[in-house]
């Protein structure tokens, strides 16, 4: 049994539970966020929803500006925080979901994924006769690793909260000090002695 895109439960009689999965740090480079655009040339009245890790998102009408699309997308469980941003606004002035006038390749809006990180299958549209392309603006680049792989933590099955090893915190997601929980942070001050630290 694999594990879902949140922390949940596992093992074959799904008795153990899973802990959030995190980037390592002992891979090298900084982690890239994951972007994808959204590109809807129908009118809008009309509306589509976006599918990802087999859920929905919420109905996106047309005339839905940034912070209408972000609700509609974040209450899917598996996709925590986005961004949402209009990359030619200021070029055809569009900031709505979706417009006729929209440019397919250069217009649309971006989708930024702030809490999911590695490279992402790409949404699917649910309503078919609404012309909606997507494709991949930004690839996300980084290791997708329980705990941020065992040389970072490790997964308390019983809580399903990770155990940092020495001188590794939570994390915000992009290996700076955050709530995550998910060990991927490296203090710049290592410890004297070790010490685990127990995430909630």
């Amino acid at each position: 049994m694999t594990s879902t895109p949140i922390p949940g439960w596992g093992n074959w009689d799904c008795s153990l539970r899973n802990c959030l999965k995190g980037d390592s740090t002992v891979y090298g480079s900084k982690s890239v966020r994951e972007v994808q655009r959204v590109v809807c040339t129908s009118s809008l009245e009309n509306y589509f929803q976006l599918v990802l890790f087999k859920q929905t998102s919420a109905k996106i009408y047309g005339f839905f500006n940034a912070y209408q699309i972000k609700d509609a997308i974040e209450i899917m469980p598996g996709i925590g925080n986005v961004s949402i941003g209009f990359p030619n606004d200021g070029t055809d002035m569009i900031v709505t979901a979706c417009n006729s006038s929209s440019n397919i390749v250069y217009g649309g809006f971006l989708v930024r994924f702030e809490t999911q990180i590695g490279d992402l299958p790409l949404f699917s549209v649910l309503k078919g006769n609404v012309s909606v392309k997507i494709s991949e603006f930004n690839k996300g680049v980084s290791s997708n690793e329980e705990c941020s792989g065992s040389f970072q933590g490790f997964c308390d099955r019983n809580s399903g909260n990770c155990v940092c090893d020495k001188d590794y915190y939570s994390s915000d997601g992009a290996r700076d000090f955050g709530a995550r929980g998910d060990c991927s942070y490296k203090t710049p001050h290592p410890s004297l002695t070790y010490s685990s630290k127990l995430l909630i």
